[in-house]
């Protein structure tokens, strides 16, 4: 889909969305987008109409909890953006909602969070597991990391296997994705042995959906800095920024949405 000034980006915000993660999705979006698209938060009952497909280039479903975003858009919501996605649209999803956008999840296995079942999307047809890098610390940031990730496919923003720096907490990993042709690895975890896939690109329909289990979207600069499992991976991320800055242009690129230089 071409941009227009009157297309939206829509940021999905209803319930189970991490308002941080909301905060550095719009901030981040803003810087690369400019006034090309408007920005608009939508909820699970304007989702369910069929209204904002009809200026939509693209609906992005950030961080949160992915079980609140079933519980609101199963059944109707999760049709109309299926139904949106083939017929030429497209679909972000970070964290919560890469896993979210994928068919099985499966979730700190074996603890108190422990979340695991199927998801009616399904633009991934297989499993997306994780933490795939830290155990998950709902009560704190102690599970983030500044995640080095490794370039994987032929087009991008980086030289083949280029390796660069973006924020992780909580995120997955996409199991067997040889087993897809219609599944493109992007980036892969490059801490995990073997490497496994953090961010692929799925041809869905007419459509394209991209999902990540990093949080690129994440700007260092709004990290509270007096968070001290924040403070040391703000240090690391703030000189390599320009890496995540083209890596979420390209993905936006894409997409279809055209961004102004980072």
């Amino acid at each position: 889909m071409t941009s227009h000034l009157l297309q939206t980006i829509y940021i999905y915000a209803g319930s189970g969305v991490s308002l941080v993660a909301l905060n550095h999705t719009v901030y981040t979006l803003k810087k690369l987008v400019g006034s090309r698209y408007e920005l608009q938060a939508i909820g699970p009952g304007a989702i369910k109409r069929h209204a904002w497909t009809k200026n939509a280039a693209l609906l992005v479903m950030p961080g949160g909890a992915d079980l609140p975003y079933g519980k609101h858009l199963n059944g109707q919501g999760n049709k109309q953006i299926d139904d949106y996605i083939r017929q030429g649209g497209a679909y972000l999803g970070f964290c919560a909602g890469a896993y979210y956008g994928s068919k099985q999840v499966e979730f700190a296995l074996k603890t108190p969070m422990e979340v695991v079942g199927e998801r009616e999307l399904a633009f991934f047809p297989g499993l997306c597991k994780g933490p795939a890098l830290a155990p998950w610390d709902d009560q704190s940031n102690a599970g983030a990391r500044a995640a080095l990730l490794q370039w994987e496919a032929p087009q991008g923003p980086f030289a083949a296997n280029h390796p660069f720096l973006t924020y992780y907490n909580g995120g997955g990993y996409f199991v067997k994705v040889n087993r897809y042709p219609h599944v493109t690895v992007l980036a892969t975890y490059r801490a995990t042995k073997p490497p496994k896939a953090a961010i692929v690109e799925i041809d869905q329909g007419l459509g394209r959906v991209v999902l990540s289990g990093v949080h690129c979207e994440f700007a260092p600069e709004l990290f509270d800095g007096s968070d001290p499992f924040l403070l040391p991976i703000q240090k690391k991320l703030i000189p390599r920024d320009g890496d995540r800055l083209a890596l979420m242009a390209h993905l936006l690129k894409r997409l279809s949405i055209e961004t102004k230089a980072p």
